[in-house]
């Protein structure tokens, strides 16, 4: 297995492992997530003070749940980040086993067979991606400085 150098990919792995859970890459930034139902998701909130974050829609959850819910997540400790009719986010510690069940309740993210060789595939996959994009940008940047001193531009203070 390759080793895990990002913060977050190693925080989202960990609490998979955990769990026995498999999780994904949104591709949009080559980050890693938990995809629940009906739109919820688990991802990296804030990965320096080692916090998960969940996103939710409100106007899923049937009659009072909501109330219910949100009183329940503040009990647990978790803090809510923001609270809109159309979405909601809240974070929690992956370490604090109440609030990773209720995270993971809201979120409808069961186990499943076979997550650690998903997570392994994951791994390797991000990974890999994200050295593709660091070269592609690099790349990029060597093509713009060209294209910059073939027009007589000054690039020394860069």
């Amino acid at each position: 297995m390759c080793e895990i150098t990002d913060r977050d990919v190693l925080l989202i792995d960990s609490f998979a492992e955990r769990y026995d859970l498999c999780w994904s890459i949104n591709i949009h930034g080559i980050l890693p997530e938990m995809v629940g139902k009906d739109g919820c998701s688990i991802y990296c909130y804030d990965d320096s003070n080692g916090l998960l974050g969940l996103c939710f829609c409100p106007d899923d959850l049937p009659g009072n749940s909501w109330n219910m819910i949100c009183h329940a997540m503040i009990a647990a400790g978790m803090t809510l980040v923001r609270d809109c009719l159309s979405e909601s986010y809240v974070s929690f510690d992956p370490k604090n086993e109440r609030q990773c069940q209720l995270a993971l309740t809201v979120a409808g993210i069961k186990p499943t067979p076979h997550a650690a060789a998903q997570r392994h595939k994951m791994v390797t996959t991000i990974t890999v991606a994200r050295q593709r994009k660091a070269k592609q940008l690099l790349h990029q940047r060597t093509l713009r400085e060209l294209a910059l001193g073939r027009s007589g531009f000054d690039l020394t203070d860069y």
